[in-house]
């Protein structure tokens, strides 16, 4: 047997066999990760006319209950979060959501000191990857240097891109050697978008040691500008946040903070946006409201989300729809 026809032989063994175990372990992954996969759903997929549209990292989508908001505000709102986002990953949730639903008529952009420096592009890409028909979805993926063409072609190959602590316990379920939760636990909301936290609280004097530098990549300002443009074009009005952080701990611990919510100011100043700096309230000296020092928990949540609904309420353009 010649070598090519050896080559060709392991090659469609290969395939063969990535495309048999490849269904009930992808179906498996994303069963278990079934809140991030519907909210994924409802945004690449979804036609429905949401009027207030949260954006940010895991400091919104477990800070920011839609339906508090909604009750407050007679709006429509759906949380777009997604954890450990940067800008990138704004952008992505924003153009994906524009390519089927109808503009919301306010975009409310919660920004980190950490949201314009990373190192990589959006957070576990392969998420994404059963939506890829959404068009803007993919054209960003393929900005960002994935390539869609071979996932098109080859489904089956999806796997390889999740990551070995992913793929063993997708196994371990499939075996048996493992709990699958198909549902959100006792102890979590889950609404729209929104996934909370626990009720676990931190410690009072648990703060955060580590110094670590933030930085600003021109990238990153150019993806905010044109995140600001597409809101301009489609007459999106934006309102920028910052999250609660217990007692500026996450500003305690890191420099260059200054140069960070410098650029927010300037740009929310230049583009006429709302800017709300939820990093001073009288929330953010408790402990028990608190997940962890960046993140409040189920309660906070709750408690945040109030305050939050009557500081937006006099920013909110009149005619909202209401809400579910």
């Amino acid at each position: 047997m010649s070598p090519i026809i050896k080559i060709c032989a392991v090659l469609f063994i290969a395939g063969l066999l990535s495309w048999l175990i490849d269904t009930p372990l992808v179906n498996t992954l994303y069963k278990y990760k079934y809140i991030v996969s519907a909210r994924n759903e409802e945004i690449f997929e979804g036609k429905k006319d949401y009027d207030v549209l949260f954006i940010g990292s895991s400091r919104t989508y477990r800070s920011v209950y839609p339906k508090i908001i909604d009750s407050i505000c007679g709006t429509n709102s759906y949380n777009a979060g997604v954890e450990s986002g940067g800008i990138d990953d704004f952008k992505l949730m924003l153009d994906g959501y524009l390519q089927n639903h109808p503009a919301p008529k306010v975009l409310v952009l919660t920004l980190d000191l950490f949201s314009f420096g990373k190192d990589y592009d959006v957070h576990f890409y392969p998420q994404y990857y059963p939506y890829i028909n959404n068009q803007a979805l993919k054209s960003d993926l393929i900005e960002y240097g994935h390539n869609m063409n071979v996932i098109e072609k080859f489904p089956f190959l999806m796997i390889t891109y999740f990551d070995d602590y992913l793929k063993e316990r997708a196994i371990r379920f499939l075996r048996g050697l493992d709990t699958l939760s198909t549902g959100p636990s006792a102890d979590i909301i889950v609404y729209k978008g929104f996934e909370s936290n626990s009720d676990f609280h931190i410690k009072q004097n648990e703060i955060v040691k580590v110094r670590e530098r933030m930085s600003i990549t021109k990238e990153s300002i150019r993806t905010l500008n044109e995140m600001l443009e597409e809101c301009n074009r489609h007459k999106i009005k934006v309102v920028f946040t910052y999250a609660p952080e217990y007692n500026h701990s996450l500003q305690r611990a890191s420099t260059n903070i200054d140069s960070v919510f410098g650029l927010i100011a300037n740009t929310a100043k230049k583009n006429n946006i709302r800017y709300i700096r939820d990093d001073s309230l009288e929330i953010c000296k408790d402990p028990m409201l608190f997940f962890n020092n960046t993140h409040l928990n189920k309660q906070g949540a709750i408690v945040y989300s109030l305050i939050l609904a009557k500081e937006l309420n006099s920013i909110l353009l009149p005619g909202k729809g209401g809400g579910e």
